[in-house]
């Protein structure tokens, strides 16, 4: 039945990366650090030297101070020495994004080339276009998109539209509880 991923794995680390301002000239993408993951926990460490140089092509850390790289806020460049951020490292990582709910969310998404939420974007029409039978899947307790402003009104726009809704589930239901997502999705094709 096609290629299937059998035993979906997660990796144990992340490269991060920082890309200089559009002020900057050679506006190239650094490799600045690592997030490895520790059991439930995760450890940050600024790339040594030489890792450094390797991944950012012989270019030093002079040269990404200079593009304006200072470092993440919670995380202070000069305490480079390894495993020196253990402690909610995940925490602070997902903190650095703000609120949708917050004022200046139009400005961040500006500053940091976001296109604006799909929130923002007006479906109504390509929604009434479409002839074809559509599953509208929404868990009710979403915090990021709130059922009442998009699956309750989308469904209402569709010629040939199911809404199921899923009691309790959250925004990222289709990988927090997949098994119930796909027994689903699956008796809808099928159908």
């Amino acid at each position: 039945m096609g290629h299937w991923i059998e035993h979906p794995s997660e990796p144990k680390d992340l490269l991060l990366v920082w890309q200089a301002p559009l002020t900057v000239p050679d506006r190239v993408r650094w490799a600045v650090g690592r997030l490895t993951k520790v059991g439930a926990e995760a450890v940050f460490d600024y790339l040594r030297s030489e890792e450094f140089a390797a991944l950012n092509l012989g270019r030093s850390d002079e040269a990404l101070r200079a593009a304006g790289y200072s470092g993440y806020p919670t995380f202070v460049m000069r305490k480079r020495r390894e495993g020196d951020f253990r402690d909610r490292v995940l925490e602070a990582f997902l903190r650095r994004v703000p609120s949708a709910t917050r004022s200046d969310f139009p400005g961040y998404l500006a500053h940091h080339l976001i296109k604006p939420s799909t929130s923002e974007t007006d479906f109504t029409m390509d929604l009434k276009a479409i002839d074809v039978p559509i599953l509208v899947m929404h868990g009710d307790d979403d915090q990021i998109v709130p059922i009442a402003d998009s699956a309750l009104l989308s469904v209402k726009l569709l010629r040939k539209g199911e809404l199921k809704v899923y009691k309790g589930l959250p925004h990222g239901m289709a990988t927090t509880h997949a098994d119930i997502i796909n027994k689903d999705l699956l008796a809808f094709f099928k159908a």
